[in-house]
């Protein structure tokens, strides 16, 4: 009996390896899945580097499998999971039950090479907060919600101004829709070009009274997470470009105005597209009859005009909010996130 106990403690050792995170001790069992997503029903992100800074490959549910590749001394693991592979927050990662694998040794994780980690994004200080990586669980969401749970609603009205010049046909159209240029004289970027060049979205409001001050000013620009129900429907193109911003949801920046915005305060937003049937009123998506909502968001570009080229891609949400429902990450053609990974990382 004594020997038989000692040949099961051996297998079981044989089975399990540990490791330390920064934040915490994760023990995960040698399985052919040897790890699990761990949360509290919100999805993880599965990202390019060992960075919170690194792009979102895709957004794992609780419990997924994933196999541990390599450990990284940034406190974040590199698994493979549903074909792809990435990197997560260890502290998210939690022990797979054992199963009756032959060659565990085969699936121990390597330490990565200096080499590797030299390539790796440089080392940052990794806020203790989980919050940062788990998105909430899709939840139903109507305009007069706030997308950005723990957020304060900014109730507002959405319409839209063709900044195309060339579609204008009167000169009194032509007055009414102000031209192809911001306040302060630089190119309207509207939702088409966005999905171009990457960056927020011109944004028409109040530039007067107190939102006015702090927000609409030539080096004092604001930038919106906006909130609009049918968007990605009218708009395909922006929810495929910008896979990780939530559902129905895009980014812009104040920097234009009108005199209809004249002491509205944020009651009133006017998006710049180049569309001209959209900006007169013709058939559309959005749901603009109800009030939508709107949150100001951090821009590690600042509130300056460098703002406006800042892109998109670049802004993290999880910085000023967590969001309550999110778009499906965009498909990745076959094996395109292993390589980018392996060759990265």
């Amino acid at each position: 009996m004594v020997r038989k106990t000692v040949l099961f403690l051996k297998v079981i050792n044989a089975l399990t390896f540990t490791f330390q995170s920064a934040n915490a001790r994760v023990f995960v069992a040698q399985t052919t899945n040897n790890a699990t997503v761990k949360s509290n029903g919100s999805c993880v992100y599965l990202r390019s580097g060992p960075s919170r800074s690194s792009r979102a490959i895709t957004c794992l549910p609780p419990n997924t499998p994933v196999i541990v590749r390599n450990l990284n001394a940034k406190g974040f693991s590199q698994v493979s999971a549903k074909d792809k592979i990435g990197y997560i927050f260890n502290d998210l990662l939690a022990a797979a039950a054992p199963s009756n694998n032959r060659n565990p040794q085969a699936l121990a994780p390597k330490p990565e090479s200096p080499t590797a980690q030299a390539k790796s994004d440089p080392v940052k200080p990794e806020s203790t907060s989980l919050t940062d990586d788990l998105v909430a669980p899709s939840t139903t969401v109507t305009g007069k919600q706030n997308v950005c749970l723990g957020k304060n609603t900014n109730q507002t009205k959405l319409t839209f101004y063709n900044s195309d010049p060339s579609s204008y046909k009167s000169a009194a159209e032509a007055s009414m829709e102000g031209g192809s240029k911001t306040r302060f004289g630089e190119l309207l970027n509207s939702v088409e070009q966005a999905v171009k060049n990457g960056r927020p979205v011109s944004l028409a409001m109040d530039y007067t009274g107190a939102f006015g001050k702090k927000c609409n000013q030539k080096e004092r620009r604001c930038t919106l997470l906006i909130h609009a129900p049918g968007f990605d429907n009218e708009y395909p193109t922006y929810a495929k470009r910008f896979p990780n911003l939530p559902k129905d949801t895009f980014i812009g920046i104040v920097e234009d105005t009108g005199g209809a915005f004249k002491g509205k305060g944020t009651s009133k937003i006017d998006l710049a597209v180049r569309n001209r049937n959209l900006a007169n009123g013709g058939s559309r998506k959005i749901n603009t009859k109800t009030k939508l909502s709107f949150t100001q968001i951090n821009n590690p570009c600042g509130q300056s005009s460098k703002a406006r080229s800042c892109k998109v891609d670049g802004i993290r949400i999880e910085d000023s909010c967590q969001v309550a429902q999110n778009r499906t990450p965009a498909a990745e053609p076959a094996g395109t996130a292993i390589a980018q990974s392996d060759a990265a990382y």
